[in-house]
């Protein structure tokens, strides 16, 4: 995903990660031990409005999320 990014990729593997994985849906295949991927785009940090009464259209970031999809697409095709 980082090949011609427009956004910073970043792979991590710490402790906290089992946490925030957690939240995803990918959790639910990896306890019958089926691969899945989590790709996460960090919105719980990046925007305070996350998952409250406050998130709607006018605070999301489409250039990112055309971004995160963008690095996703071309991962799985093989740009």
């Amino acid at each position: 995903m980082k090949v011609d990014a427009g956004i910073d990729v970043q792979m991590i593997d710490h402790p906290m990660v089992e946490e925030l994985a957690g939240l995803s849906d990918q959790q639910s295949y990896w306890e019958f031990d089926i691969p899945a991927l989590m790709i996460n785009d960090t919105s719980f940090i990046r925007n305070p409005n996350y998952h409250t009464m406050s998130d709607d259209l006018e605070t999301l970031s489409f250039d990112h999320m055309r971004e995160v999809v963008t690095c996703a697409y071309k991962s799985v095709v093989g740009f």
